[in-house]
Formats: C-alpha cells, sequence, structure tokens
C-alpha cells in the first residue's frame, strides 16, 4: 500500500518537473502567437500605407494579405524537412525579399502617419515607397513563380544527357549573369558621371564607358583563362597572370572610383572642387586612348615574353606558345625558306635546308618506316626475279 501510494502521488521535485515542462508548452505557443501578431500589423500598415497612396480598396486588401501570405507561406516552405535544397533555397530568397518589402512599407506607413516624423522624411522616400507599393503584386508574381517552377524544372534531366539535371546545367551560368549584372550597374554609373560630373558630348561618355567595361571583361578573361590552366593542366604562363592580373586590378579600382563618385553625385555630397575628383574627370575623358594603348601593348608583351610556370612547363613533350606567335613564327619560317630556295634555284645552286630540331625529331621517327618499306619491297622484287 505504502508503496502504491508513493507511485500515485509524485513527490515535490517530479511536481516541479511537471510544472515547468507545462510552463514550456505554454510558452512554446508565444512565438506563433506573436509571428501572427506582428504579420496582422505589418499587414495593417500595409493596407492603411495604400490608403495614404490613394489605392483601390481592392488593391489594398490584397497587396495586405499577399505580403501576410508571403512572409508566412515562404517561411513555412523553406523551414519544412521534405523537399529539395534548390526549393528551400527558392523559398528562402522569397521569404527574404517579402520579409524587406513589408518592413519597409511597414516603417513607411509609421513615418508618414506621424506628424512630427513626417516633416524630416525626404520626398524621394515617399516617391520610392509610392512605386514600391503600386509594384508590390508584380515583385509578388515574381517571386512566387520562381519558388514554386524552377526547383520543379530543375529537378529534371536534361535530355542530351550533357547534366544531370537542368539546375546543374544553370548553375553554370550563375557566374556570367553575376558579372553581366555588375557590368551594366557599372556602366549606368560611367555614363552618369561621364553626363553629370565631367560634363563631355554623348560620343566621348559612350567611347570611355564601353572601353572602360571591355577592358575589364579583356583582362578577367585571359587571367581566368590562365588559372584554369594552371588548375587543369598544371601549367601557365606566370608573366600573362601577373600582367593581366594587375591590368585588371588597376581597372577595378579606376570603376570603383569612379562609381563612388557618381553615386555621391546622385546622394548630393559630392564635392566639386576636390582636386581629386578634378583627376578622375581627366583621366575618364582621356581614359579610351589610354585603355586602349595598354590593351595593345599588354597584347603584344605578352604575346614575345613566355614564362612557362607549373608542374607540368619544363617537360620536353610540352611546348607553351601562343597561336598567333606561332602561326606567325611558322609563316616568317616558310616563307624564309621559300626565298631561299628561289635565291639558289636562280644562281645554280642546290638550296641549303636548314633543318630545325622538329623536323629532326620527325625524321628520326618516320626513318624506321622508310626502311621497312624499302626492305619489303627489295623482298618482292627478289621473290619476283627468283620465280
Amino acid at each position: 500500500m505504502n508503496a502504491l501510494s508513493n507511485t500515485n502521488n509524485p513527490t515535490p521535485p517530479d511536481e516541479k518537473r511537471a510544472g515547468l515542462q507545462i510552463g514550456h508548452a505554454i510558452l512554446s505557443f508565444a512565438v506563433p502567437i506573436a509571428f501572427v501578431a506582428f504579420c496582422g500589423a505589418m499587414a495593417y500598415a500595409v493596407w492603411h500605407l495604400g490608403t495614404f497612396y490613394n489605392q483601390p480598396e481592392a488593391y489594398r486588401w490584397l497587396t495586405a494579405g499577399g505580403c501576410a501570405l508571403g512572409v508566412v507561406g515562404h517561411g513555412a516552405a523553406a523551414t519544412r524537412a521534405r523537399g529539395t535544397n534548390a526549393a528551400r533555397m527558392m523559398h528562402g530568397i522569397s521569404l527574404g525579399t517579402w520579409l524587406v518589402l513589408s518592413v519597409f512599407l511597414a516603417a513607411l506607413y509609421m513615418v508618414t502617419s506621424s506628424p512630427t516624423m513626417s516633416r524630416a522624411l525626404p520626398p524621394e522616400m515617399v516617391s520610392i515607397g509610392e512605386y514600391v507599393y503600386a509594384l508590390a503584386f508584380g515583385l509578388g508574381l515574381f517571386t512566387s513563380t520562381l519558388a514554386l517552377v524552377i526547383p520543379s524544372a530543375a529537378a529534371h534531366p536534361l535530355a542530351d544527357g550533357s547534366h544531370a539535371t537542368i539546375g546543374a546545367a544553370l548553375s553554370k551560368f550563375g557566374e556570367p549573369v553575376v558579372i553581366i549584372l555588375a557590368i551594366a550597374a557599372s556602366s549606368l554609373h560611367l555614363f552618369g558621371f561621364g553626363q553629370n560630373v565631367a560634363r563631355l558630348n554623348m560620343f566621348s561618355v559612350i567611347a570611355a564607358m564601353v572601353i572602360a567595361d571591355l577592358s575589364f571583361l579583356v583582362a578577367e578573361k585571359k587571367t581566368i583563362s590562365e588559372l584554369r590552366s594552371r588548375h587543369e593542366n598544371g601549367r601557365y604562363d606566370k608573366f600573362d597572370l601577373l600582367m593581366w592580373g594587375m591590368f585588371g586590378l588597376l581597372v577595378l579600382g579606376y570603376l570603383v572610383v569612379v562609381n563612388i563618385y557618381a553615386v555621391r553625385f546622385t546622394s548630393g555630397t559630392l564635392n566639386m572642387a576636390d582636386s581629386t575628383l578634378h583627376t578622375v574627370i581627366d583621366f575618364y575623358a582621356a581614359s579610351p586612348s589610354i585603355l586602349i594603348l595598354c590593351l595593345a601593348a599588354l597584347a603584344l608583351i605578352t604575346a614575345l615574353v613566355d614564362n612557362p610556370a607549373g608542374v607540368n612547363a619544363h617537360k620536353s613533350e610540352i611546348t607553351i606558345s601562343k597561336p598567333l606567335t606561332a602561326r606567325a613564327a611558322a609563316r616568317i619560317r616558310a616563307q624564309r625558306e621559300g626565298w631561299g630556295e628561289l635565291t639558289s634555284a636562280v644562281k645554280g645552286r642546290a638550296a641549303s635546308a636548314e633543318i630545325t630540331p622538329l623536323e629532326t625529331l620527325t625524321m628520326t621517327a618516320t626513318a624506321p618506316d622508310t626502311m621497312a618499306n624499302a626492305q619489303a619491297a627489295a623482298e618482292v622484287t627478289g621473290g619476283e626475279s627468283k620465280s
């Protein structure tokens, strides 16, 4: 009986542990409740911001509900246990997009609804908020479509079998897309700097923009080519890698400086009396000629100077040479040999052919075959004479 009574009546430590478990279970619901409350407040703020922008009531309700459902839906899809990594990544990107968009719109409503804070709000921010609010449905449709379509499409294999899945094929385009977007943004800043700060004519601005971007792309391509050759073949040209890498860094530094001045001009914080700014403007005006001269000089110098490096650089069967240089050297050698033969024929003397090491190697390799053919012909001739 005593043992049974002790089993039915928990001891004080057990009661305390049970109470803590009940408290934790109750408090575990606090986070979802707070999340729902914050989503409701955000939807309320977005709805009232539409009233500030004189949007139709139906659009206000749809936008407010879309912001709340976008955060909840993409968050749930990104954190669920079942699903592919591509789906989680796309839903995570969409969740981040909707969080930033919703917080921006809600914060803008709070600022515009306060008389004190609204006086310090720049008019540009109000205009940006109006454009973002008007395009909210387009952003939502875009992000939700990508989050639903891309993971399903990326899981299917390609018909030609070149890649395991469509996602593996699309992953190779990530780096070029990022580079193209960076070049596009830099081009806009270069164009704005030439128009607003340097105040050059349209032809000079376009030339400076195109030549700067082209110089960076060429340097980037040459550097990556040498690095890829080092990784795949174990050999590369150290001189080419050094020269093109340094040139690419210099062009990148120039682009960064111009972009900084362009952004400062747009924000209204640029000091036009800055001496460094005048130096940048002078270089910007002369950049097409300077960069073209640098490209031509680098192309010529790297074609003439070879400095092989790597684990396979000094093997006898490997020759590191530029295709253009090799073709030019072969053409010059052929013309020289042809001119020598013509001169010898005119003078009545046999042309003194200059045998190169490569020709010696070829003759040595083909000599056994020639001797074997001659021996076979002799055996055939001897057989016929005996018969």
